[in-house]
């Protein structure tokens, strides 16, 4: 015991000198309030703009003028995406089967084409499960469909042309040709009212 003892003190000894202690005296603590930069505001659609929105919100209610794009009436909620869940028939179906009141946004493929369809009287055309794999969104004089399960690639896409054929809307879709299209995007919306 007395060795290990010894031992301390001379370890003591040698670290702890005479010699006075420099310290170096540190500036008050002060809070650094950071505030992160608000976040940016991811948009709501990759296809439209909130004018497009504001569009669409007065044609829902008939209106003769569009809505400010601060005073949209209406939430556009995003239910299915293309470039993000895909583009065969059977994903429409899978995602938004059941949902009312939506509205379909597809970009023309090859053009700056945007159309959007929603109608209030035949809503989606219902297909057959077995007619799923091949048939999508079907608005009276809209149809989406595909033989290779991908509405981007092979021109299944189709709107009446022909005012004689016009049976549903009051307007023509899409005023130009080809009658046969394909897409590059399209959105489905749900739209819920806020006001």
């Amino acid at each position: 015991m007395s060795s290990s003892y010894s031992l301390l003190s001379t370890f003591k000894r040698r670290t702890l000198s005479d010699r006075p202690v420099n310290s170096v005296i540190l500036p008050p603590r002060t809070t650094l309030i950071t505030e992160l930069p608000p976040c940016a505001k991811e948009p709501f659609s990759t296809i439209i703009s909130e004018e497009h929105a504001a569009e669409i919100s007065a044609w829902i209610d008939r209106k003769t003028s569009n809505y400010a794009t601060t005073n949209i009436p209406y939430d556009f909620q995003l239910i299915l995406l293309g470039t993000r869940d895909g583009f065969a028939p059977q994903t429409f179906w899978n995602i938004c089967n059941g949902h009312s009141n939506t509205v379909v946004i597809a970009r023309v493929k090859g053009t700056d084409e945007i159309i959007w369809v929603n109608d209030t009287k035949r809503a989606i055309f219902n297909v057959e499960k077995n007619y799923q794999n091949k048939y999508g969104p079907n608005f009276g004089d809209f149809r989406m469909s595909s033989d290779k399960s991908n509405f981007t690639l092979d021109d299944g896409c189709y709107c009446k042309n022909d005012i004689s054929l016009f049976r549903y809307y009051e307007k023509q879709i899409r005023p130009s040709l080809p009658l046969y299209f394909s897409i590059i995007n399209y959105e489905v919306f749900k739209i819920v009212r806020t006001i």
